[in-house]
């Protein structure tokens, strides 16, 4: 894959919430954060908007919520 097909960071995040539930169509019940909506989150241990992106493979999950319950958690 060239540079030129290379997708910002921004872009492949909203590929994987917004857009993905736009395009089953349902960005009204999915895709986002907010009231009324499932609360599907992943907390990660870095801030990946202040990585280089080869550095973004080596950022773990601290905890993951699926429907607003608890799914993972580091001891």
């Amino acid at each position: 894959m060239g540079a030129e097909q290379a997708v910002t960071l921004e872009e492949a995040l909203r590929a994987h919430t917004i857009d993905a539930a736009h395009a089953v169509r349902m960005e009204d019940r999915i895709g986002s954060l907010a009231p009324g909506k499932p609360a599907d989150v992943v907390v990660l241990d870095a801030d990946v908007h202040s990585l280089a992106p080869d550095a973004l493979s080596g950022v773990d999950a601290w905890l993951t919520m699926l429907n607003g319950r608890i799914a993972y958690r580091t001891s």
